[in-house]
């Protein structure tokens, strides 16, 4: 699948599946953490620490899986940010390996299998050959599916040189450095990384990096650091998680006993104007478990998909049914729980639960062109780089237009009493109050105490954020403890549980769907679409 139709795809929705496999290696790791370090691991000496750059540089120790994706996202913002400083990062990508030499022989072993072997061999070449292509051409070659050799064409490798490294053995004898290395270190995540020698704790994105560069380079900063380019964002990073070589690996199995070869036909039902289609990962899974499906797909507009919707009374897409004939498949004990039964006793079908496997686009909701609401939770970098991004994207003239259809609104869930209920209790549902307390003292005053605040979510001491944010703690104090703020604070949390939306933060798109974006430049999409439509 092209990146661009894998950007399509909800990551939140359509797992119900996925419980079918098993999966391991690559976690998800909490919304506030970076990938880190072992505690007690001693730096290898980077560039910078060794005295090798120059003074005006800062010096960058990337540990990475080349087929992680945790690491490639690290390697593509990391990209974005030495971009924007051109000849001031120092890199030095190093790869997480085993390696046993034996009888002048060395094998290697990565997590990722023998793909991620053969990758390592030849970033490794190109960073020996030629250094200042070796983070283009990963970024090139991580989001491209054609051979290392026409990417490394591309961006002005020389092929022959590379190739003449693999074959003599240079590329390898780094890898054994680079084996040893993290095996001294203690070092078994992707990314990990080190600034001027120290580990780097904080948020893993192209704007962070930027930042955090230009900090480390003091009164040697260029001038760039006094205006990030529009190309860099918050929400583009790589804090979702980490691969870890602790694990036993990360490639989903399918369990053979769970493929029938049942024919069946299974129809798809789905939403014709909606942002997000993600309905084509369904329907992969589908055709592995039932390769002998007939998989027929409609749009809502058409006539089929139309006849369908009134048939079964569907209110929530996209619907995934099957006949009853699916009753006989030796999957059917299995995915019990997730199929929902419907139509009378001589037309029964079932369906895919849409709570279950998060189905995203509500007919029955009055549709209301001029609305994104965007609901979130304040406990968590990942939210408050997305709010940072979307509020600098609206500050651009080119989407201005846009300002009074965006409504930002933290939100938690609420239990069938009506109670409000939040990960970490009272101190992370007074935030959100604060929240709402702070917009109403204008949007400038927000962004002020989200910049502020994105670096440490959780932090006891909201007073000083608020001060730092030019606004009186205790005047925000009492708007947030208001009846009113309160009423709001339920009304967002309502919406929010009733339509099963995904935790950290959603866009709730024209009141009709939940949209998924990940970043700056999927928010951009997101507005012109809104405009389209």
């Amino acid at each position: 699948m092209s990146l661009e139709k894998l950007r399509k795809v909800l990551p939140f929705a359509f797992a119900a599946l996925v419980t079918l496999l098993a999966v391991a290696g690559c976690q998800s790791a909490s919304p506030e953490a970076s990938p880190t370090p072992a505690a007690a691991a001693t730096p290898a000496p980077s560039a910078a620490s060794s005295g090798v750059a120059p003074r005006d540089q800062v010096g960058v120790e990337l540990f990475v899986m080349s087929d992680c994706p945790f690491g490639r996202a690290a390697e593509g913002v990391l990209y974005k940010a030495s971009q924007a400083l051109p000849g001031r990062i120092d890199l030095d990508i190093k790869y997480i390996v085993d390696a046993e030499t034996k009888d002048g022989e060395t094998k290697f072993q990565a997590l990722h299998g023998p793909s991620e072997i053969k990758n390592n061999r030849v970033q490794t070449c190109i960073g020996l050959l030629q250094p200042d292509k070796q983070l283009e051409f990963i970024d090139t070659f991580n989001t491209n599916s054609k051979p290392w050799d026409v990417i490394a064409e591309q961006v002005g490798v020389n092929v022959k040189d590379v190739e003449a490294c693999l074959e003599d053995g240079r590329g390898d004898q780094e890898l054994i450095k680079d084996a040893a290395t993290v095996d001294r270190m203690g070092i078994n995540a992707s990314p990990t990384m080190f600034v001027g020698g120290e580990p780097y704790q904080g948020p893993i994105s192209s704007l962070d990096l930027f930042e955090f560069f230009c900090e480390k380079l003091g009164d040697r900063a260029p001038d760039q650091c006094a205006s990030p380019p529009d190309t860099l964002s918050r929400s583009d990073g790589a804090t979702a998680g980490q691969c870890s070589d602790a694990a036993a690996g990360d490639t989903p199995q399918v369990n053979p006993e769970m493929i029938d070869p049942i024919k069946i036909e299974h129809w798809v039902v789905y939403p014709a104007d909606a942002f997000t289609q993600g309905y084509e990962q369904v329907v992969r899974q589908t055709a592995t478990f039932f390769p002998n499906a007939e998989i027929k797909t409609y749009s809502s507009t058409d006539k089929r998909g139309k006849e369908l919707i009134e048939k079964y009374h569907l209110d929530i897409l996209p619907a995934f049914i099957f006949p009853k004939k699916i009753e006989e498949s030796k999957n059917f004990t299995a995915m019990g729980s997730l199929l929902v039964p419907m139509g009378s006793e001589d037309d029964r079908v079932y369906v895919l639960s849409p709570t279950r496997i998060g189905a995203n686009y509500h007919m029955s909701r009055p549709k209301k062109e001029d609305e994104i609401g965007i609901y979130y939770t304040p406990y968590t970098q990942t939210a408050l780089a997305m709010l940072l991004d979307v509020i600098s994207v609206l500050q651009d003239p080119q989407y201005a237009k846009f300002k009074n259809k965006v409504q930002f609104r933290p939100s938690t869930l609420v239990d069938q009493e009506g109670k409000l209920l939040a990960n970490n209790g009272p101190p992370e549902i007074e935030e959100l109050e604060r929240h709402i307390a702070i917009m109403s003292k204008g949007m400038d005053a927000f962004q002020k105490y989200l910049v502020v605040r994105h670096k440490n979510p959780v932090g006891t001491y909201w007073e000083d954020y608020v001060r730092e944010a030019g606004l009186n703690p205790d005047e925000i104090k009492t708007i947030a403890t208001s009846e009113e703020t309160e009423s709001t604070l339920k009304e967002y949390s309502q919406t929010r549980t009733e339509l099963g939306m995904p935790p950290i933060v959603a866009f709730f798109v024209q009141n009709r769907e939940v949209a998924f974006v990940q970043d700056k430049d999927q928010f951009i999409e997101l507005l012109k679409f809104v405009e389209k439509h």
